[in-house]
């Protein structure tokens, strides 16, 4: 079994929380998680749901010789097989610590608190006498594995039935149930393992613990009790109780616990038992596989859950701090509180005469040329653009005013248009002629 680990910000958050009162799926520390039993076809066949832990049982018998010590009393036999598919932690073919140590906690739980009515299985004293055994497959882990293999295994054994017997003086003849009806174990009472999770101490406890908060918990306590709030066993696991009166009150607890899972199991064995009655179709395991619905595959994204009374008093908390932040007093601006400054041609603002201003920003910081053209050419460019000239050289003729019947022709280039106004006419030069 590889160890499961945990780091420090989780124990720290766990820890803080439940000494809040507080647990991560946001149940109280007395909550059940949803409990939930199929039964199968088959006599003794049954999936149990714990929250997110997932079991199924199955019950079969078998005709063999009895112990010598015991000759006309029957055989119980249970196991658990907890492999890699139930939690990547566990190693499939291997016997490890948590299927002993389940093992041993249902044995004292239904065969040592003698449940079963062993002497009404044997067959022939000394000789032949049923042998029932119990297989427990855990699907998947996620805390309180052993409270969810005791409903599983006391609701699969409510539920079996083995097949009658008739003895003769040569051997024995064992009936179908075309033959005869099937007859069901005799149960004395119905004891289930109750788990808790101890804190601080003691201080703060916890029933139906997750893996999680098993593996941060500072004790692990079982308590195996009945309907009759009959104490059948007990299992302890981590530091040691200083006080005895805690283990009292986890007992008392423990019975009204049970009852109500006791009580949950029947009604669940009374309706199957009036669907098979009815004749209608038993819908089995098969119940357990919801493929057609929409929702087959979803999974809760968090583990963290806050109930609505909590929610309701984060959100009002909140709002309270965010309104005393923001606790300005708002008044009503009339027309007189008003002013307009015209900030330049065509555009003025509305301006507050109150001390309190709200949401109005500081002066409008632009500056405004009042001896400026604001006409759209202006407004579109400063700058008017006269001509473009290439890099080659281009000849301009100019047409210059005069009665001279001679024309004078320039060659301007590039870097002299940059410097000669275009807007002046040019100096004309004196011609050296005759007259």
């Amino acid at each position: 079994m590889k160890e499961l680990i945990v780091s420090t910000c989780e124990k720290n958050f766990i820890r803080q929380a439940v000494s809040q009162g507080k647990r991560l799926d946001g149940r109280k520390f007395d909550d059940l998680r949803k409990l939930d039993i199929k039964y199968g076809l088959e006599w003794g066949s049954c999936v149990t749901t714990l929250g997110s832990t997932k079991v199924v049982a199955q019950v079969s018998c078998d005709v063999q010789v009895p112990k010598t010590s015991r000759p006309n009393e029957g055989l119980l036999f249970i196991n658990v097989e907890l492999s890699g598919m139930a939690s990547v932690h566990f190693e499939s073919g291997k016997i490890n610590d948590a299927e002993v140590k389940i093992n041993r906690i249902l044995e004292k739980c239904f065969r040592e608190s003698k449940c079963i009515d062993l002497e009404a299985l044997c067959i022939v004293a000394e000789e032949k006498v049923w042998n029932v055994r119990v297989d427990l497959n855990i699907l998947n882990y996620e805390g309180n594995v052993v409270g969810c293999c005791s409903i599983a295994a006391l609701a699969a054994l409510a539920h079996f039935r083995h097949p009658d017997v008739t003895s003769t003086g040569e051997g024995i003849i064992i009936h179908s149930e075309a033959e005869r009806d099937a007859i069901p174990l005799t149960i004395h009472h119905y004891p289930v393992a109750v788990s808790f999770a101890l804190f601080d101490q003691g201080k703060h406890i916890i029933h139906d613990p997750t893996a999680l908060e098993e593996h941060v918990s500072d004790v692990q306590l079982v308590v195996c009790v009945n309907s009759y709030r009959e104490l059948c066993g007990l299992y302890l696991e981590g530091s040691s109780i200083k006080t005895v009166d805690l283990v009292v009150r986890c007992s008392s607890q423990a019975a009204k616990i049970a009852k109500r899972l006791v009580d949950y199991v029947r009604d669940t064995l009374q309706e199957d038992q009036n669907v098979r009655n009815s004749n209608m179709q038993v819908p089995g395991l098969v119940s357990c596989v919801n493929e057609d619905s929409l929702f087959a595959l979803s999974q809760e994204r968090l583990i963290i859950k806050l109930t609505d009374r909590e929610l309701q008093e984060k959100i009002k908390e909140l709002t309270t701090e965010t309104e005393e932040k923001l606790d300005v007093e708002m008044k009503d601006c009339s027309n007189e509180d008003m002013k307009i400054v015209s900030t330049g041609p065509s555009s003025a603002e509305l301006v507050s005469n109150l001390d309190v201003k709200v949401g109005l920003g500081d002066k409008n910081a632009w500056m405004v040329d009042e001896g400026g053209d604001y006409s759209s050419e202006s407004e579109n460019s400063e700058v008017e653009l006269v001509q473009e000239v290439s890099r080659h050289e281009k000849v301009i003729q100019l047409e210059l005013s005069g009665d001279s019947e001679e024309e004078e022709v320039t060659v301007l280039k590039p870097e002299n248009l940059e410097q000669r106004d275009l807007s002046q006419k040019l100096p004309k030069k004196k011609k050296s002629g005759k007259k």
